[in-house]
């Protein structure tokens, strides 16, 4: 790959760099706060719809016009609005988008959760809508709750706003049904305070920046937390004690300590879990703390022990977990980007039976999913993905673990009927084969499998792996100049996982009377500075501007 960086440098060598900056300018956004008035909408545990989608609008609008939107709202109070007049409004101001801000319900109280967005297939820009659709209800389940109905279209549902609010619109348009008002939790969390409203409005307005491609001017979070890895039995025994990993990312401001961060139990906040030990467990709802403290940009690891209840017969639980923080509370009311909320799902079975996909027999014999840490990885730049499992047994059992191409040849066989024992495995393929050559681009099929007397069990995952052209990977490619005594010096700072071939410099210089001079300098190697460099000396007098191009070529011509 070829990497080329254009540099200007002006007479007396003041170097100069513009900085660009992307905002929504000279966008507009239709925004439509549902209900209102004599509609109150939809209502549970004291709280109305119709508040709750006008503050979110507000919110909603604020983040847009400070990132130099211009906003048109349905109703900015509590108003009456006919469809009509909502859809009309932003059809006569010419929007580029609408977003109709609702939440779901059910029968109050009810069990029914989670977010949903719709679009209309008669809507004059019906792809176009899908992908807004889809935008809000991204932004959604990772900056407010991961808790997914999809993304729907208008005439299935049978309601009439969500048919006008994305028919008639004459641009994209989307409705959004921001979690249910009857669902206690999510009521609790998002519906009734003003975090959980922010959260959903500053998740909007992520959406609206997704659409058109701008990064959204977001202030920092301090809690925010991303799921890298979640390793647990998938098929247990009742009373027995099992083994579970969380590996969170740290994408807040704060860091994390061993004596304030701790993973706790939510759907409902302060559940007492199925699986709770009182030997291990802080208390019935928190299991740990982090094993280390933990900065910005660095994993975090929650482990903890599982103790599932007695049961007759297979049953199935479902527990949630977020992050909390001592002193200032659930890392999910601090609505950033994040996957905070992890949902581990465990069938536990009696111990005279079998489960995780044996047949009837004495013993324990489970095998959880695999999950692999990175679905794509470049090995020619020493990329790895790691390889997990969880192995439930009392006693040994044999395993096959290999690597197929797209055509269901063996790449790479890790392991092939070699003795196992019960607990958490991990291996590390980097992404050569038999030969310890790198594998050709493609998906390539990880397959895992258990085996003991005539018990099987099989898993398989898949991994996507880039192979073809090996990248240069630059580091601060833009180089530094310095004024030396006779001339200039650049500077250039590269880091390869291949060998180079090319590294140079083309000059232009131009003087007073505008002609011109093209030539090109190598880049040497300093070992004392661990850069690239090259010294330009002897500038003519007349020189009043010097233009440089900086070229790096790996030896894949690429």
């Amino acid at each position: 790959m070829k990497y080329r960086i254009g540099i200007t440098v002006i007479l007396l060598l003041l170097f100069f760099t513009t900085t660009v900056f992307c905002s929504l300018s000279g966008k507009k956004i239709g925004v439509d706060p549902g209900h209102g008035g004599s509609d109150p909408g939809s209502g549970c545990f004291g709280v109305w719809e119709e508040d709750f989608t006008l503050a979110v609008g507000l919110k909603l609008r604020t983040y847009l016009e400070n990132d130099s939107a211009t906003v048109i709202m349905t109703r900015t109070t509590d108003t009456d609005v006919s469809l009509t007049t909502r859809y009309t409004l932003f059809n006569s101001n010419n929007c580029h988008i609408a977003i109709s801000i609702h939440n779901n319900a059910a029968g109050c109280p009810s069990t029914a959760h989670g977010v949903e967005t719709y679009y209309c297939s008669l809507n004059a820009y019906p792809s176009s809508s899908q992908i807004l659709a889809t935008k809000v209800l991204n932004r959604d389940l990772s900056m407010v709750k991961n808790d997914s109905r999809g993304v729907k279209e208008c005439l299935d549902s049978g309601r009439g706003f969500h048919f006008a609010m994305t028919r008639y619109p004459n641009m994209p348009a989307t409705l959004s049904e921001n979690y249910f008002i009857t669902n206690e939790e999510e009521c609790s969390t998002i519906h009734a305070p003003d975090s959980g409203r922010d959260k959903v409005a500053r998740a909007h307005y992520a959406a609206v920046c997704d659409y058109f491609g701008v990064p959204p001017n977001l202030p920092p979070v301090p809690y925010q937390a991303k799921l890298v890895s979640f390793i647990y039995p998938q098929s247990v025994y009742s009373t027995e004690k099992y083994q579970v990993q969380l590996y969170m990312l740290n994408e807040g401001t704060v860091s994390w300590t061993t004596d304030k961060t701790k993973l706790v139990v939510v759907n409902p906040r302060g559940k007492q879990s199925v699986f709770y030990d009182s030997s291990t467990w802080l208390s019935a709802d928190s299991p740990c703390f982090v094993s280390t403290n933990v900065e910005q940009n660095q994993q975090g690891l929650f482990s903890f022990y599982i103790k599932p209840p007695v049961v007759q017969q297979p049953t199935q639980y479902i527990e949630y977990f977020n992050l909390y923080q001592i002193g200032a509370g659930y890392f999910s009311d601090y609505g950033g980007p994040s996957d905070i909320e992890v949902k581990m799902v465990v069938t536990v079975y009696p111990k005279s039976s079998s489960g995780g996909g044996s047949s009837s027999g004495e013993g324990e014999f489970g095998l959880s999913d695999i999950i692999v840490s990175e679905s794509t990885f470049v090995p020619v730049n020493n990329e790895t993905t790691e390889i997990s499992y969880y192995v439930t047994l009392t006693t040994t059992a044999l395993q096959t673990l290999k690597i197929y191409d797209s055509s269901n040849i063996c790449v790479k066989t890790i392991y092939e009927n070699v003795e196992v024992t019960s607990g958490y495995k991990t291996v590390v393929w980097d992404g050569k084969n038999e030969n310890n050559m790198f594998v050709s681009t493609g998906k390539y099929k990880i397959y895992l499998n258990l085996t003991q007397g005539g018990k099987i069990i099989e898993k398989t995952a898949y991994v996507y792996v880039y192979c073809d052209k090996p990248s240069v990977v630059v580091e601060h490619l833009e180089p530094v100049l310095n004024v030396v005594d006779n001339g200039i010096k650049i500077k250039v700072f590269i880091t390869s996982a291949v060998d180079l071939a090319e590294t140079k410099v083309n000059f232009t210089l131009v003087d007073e009377n505008n002609n011109t001079e093209n030539f090109t300098r190598e880049l040497n190697f300093s070992s004392q500075e661990q850069c690239y460099y090259t010294v330009l000396t002897d500038i003519p007098e007349n020189v009043k501007k010097i233009s440089y191009e900086v070229v790096v070529k790996d030896v894949h011509n690429s």
